[in-house]
């Protein structure tokens, strides 16, 4: 039922529909069933690759990866014998080709024996019209220029090219209509139902010898248009008075189609939650609201997390459906906004060996302090809270790099030169 009396009535404008990311759980952190493995190819039942959804041996952007391991070499193979490894993530709803506009990805590939002809290929596929007898699979394979090396043509034919084990991370993004061969799209209709995308790692017993890879996947984006799919766009400042604190925010419809949900509120002091407040709610599409929950009056001073969340089954994108904001009370009833800290501090010259680092992060928050070379290569990356020190290997060559630590919109660089 409709909760009366708490919600401030904006006029309903159509705001221009957003486009939303359609993959859910895109960078891996959940043990969620939206993304499902599977192994294919010529060598069933005894297949040796290994597909995971979660790979923690190596991450872009949160806890963990996904990973396909093609490197495994299996035994009694024969010419053009094959194994492959899928990552795949169907869709709520009936996506047509003109719903999606780009897919974006970070990726990290290892080598069989730290050697580039020793690799195969791996591609990314749209599956197209999957329920039907004519059915598609359109999309990319990763090739050199994906690389900051540049090297082309495809993978598969880069000779002479040491890859170190110590990977690093590059991001991919293409355009559906531009990036797809032009030959490709001119046979499929318009209105081709979208039904999953795939992650492919492929192996190959090659007239030279087995190739394969070990790529990581992460941060999945299809970027397209919803027709079910609302979210917090913003907490707002609560209300204070003598009673505590009352949460606002505005809640989105970003879907082509009505939609009814709930709009959670719920706050955390450390890992107990002390406040949580919940009502069912409706908007028409392409609207916003503005909506308020009961008042919290604090039990103690103190740092506490705002969640506010919304459920609605089905949701075409879960990108969305939260915020949190981090809440200072220095007395009763009275929230007031934290002060931002961010300190880093290097030994501008150091000789080769260890760099070590001293930094002060924002209480509470979990930082990203990441080291670059001269030509903006990333070349070493690590969390951090708190106060400390932090320490990038022994292996950096001569030169210029860029320490940076940063706290959304918030950074601070620091340079330094290393010598022999």
């Amino acid at each position: 039922m409709r909760r009366v009396g708490i919600l401030i009535v904006l006029p309903l404008l159509l705001i221009g529909l957003e486009r939303v990311n359609l993959i859910k759980d895109h960078s891996f952190e959940k043990d969620s069933e939206v993304w499902h493995t599977r192994l294919g190819g010529t060598g069933f039942p005894n297949f040796v690759a290994i597909v995971k959804r979660h790979d923690s041996a190596n991450a872009y952007s949160r806890s963990f990866s996904g990973s396909g391991d093609n490197r495994p070499k299996p035994s009694n193979t024969w010419s053009k014998y094959n194994e492959n490894t899928y990552l795949t993530q169907g869709f709520i709803g009936s996506k047509v080709l003109t719903d999606i506009d780009s897919l974006s990805l970070a990726f990290s590939i290892i080598s069989r024996n730290n050697r580039f002809e020793e690799l195969f290929c791996a591609g990314i596929y749209l599956h197209l019209n999957a329920h039907k007898e004519n059915y598609w699979k359109v999309g990319f394979f990763l090739k050199a220029e994906d690389l900051p090396s540049g090297v082309s043509p495809p993978l598969v034919h880069l000779k002479g090219i040491s890859f170190s084990e110590d990977t690093m991370w590059h991001l991919l993004e293409k355009s559906i209509f531009n990036d797809i061969d032009e030959y490709e799209l001119e046979s499929i209709p318009q209105d081709a139902t979208l039904d999953s995308v795939i992650l492919q790692g492929i192996s190959n017993h090659w007239v030279d010898g087995w190739r394969g890879q070990k790529v990581f996947w992460d941060d999945v984006r299809l970027m397209g248009y919803a027709d079910y799919d609302v979210g917090v766009k913003e907490i707002l400042e609560g209300i204070e008075d003598t009673s505590g604190y009352t949460p606002f925010a505005h809640i989105n419809n970003f879907g082509r189609e009505p939609a009814d949900f709930a709009v959670v509120a719920e706050i955390l002091q450390g890992e107990t939650q002390v406040y949580k407040d919940s009502f069912d709610w409706s908007l028409p599409s392409d609207t916003e609201d503005t909506v308020s929950f009961s008042t919290f009056t604090p039990p103690d001073t103190g740092i506490y997390t705002l969640r506010i969340y919304t459920v609605m089954e089905p949701d075409e994108s879960d990108a969305d459906d939260e915020k949190t904001k981090e809440l200072h009370f220095t007395a009763i009833s009275e929230p007031v906004t934290p002060i931002i800290l961010l300190d880093l501090k290097v030994n501008p010259i150091c000789t080769r060996g260890v760099l070590k680092v001293s930094f002060e992060t924002p209480k509470g928050q979990v930082v990203n302090l990441t080291l670059f070379d001269c030509s903006g290569r990333r070349v070493g990356a690590k969390q951090v809270r708190g106060y400390g020190l932090a320490e990038f290997g022994s292996e950096l060559s001569a030169g210029v790099y860029l320490v940076r630590l940063q706290s959304g919109s918030l950074e601070v660089k620091r340079k330094v030169v290393v010598v022999e």
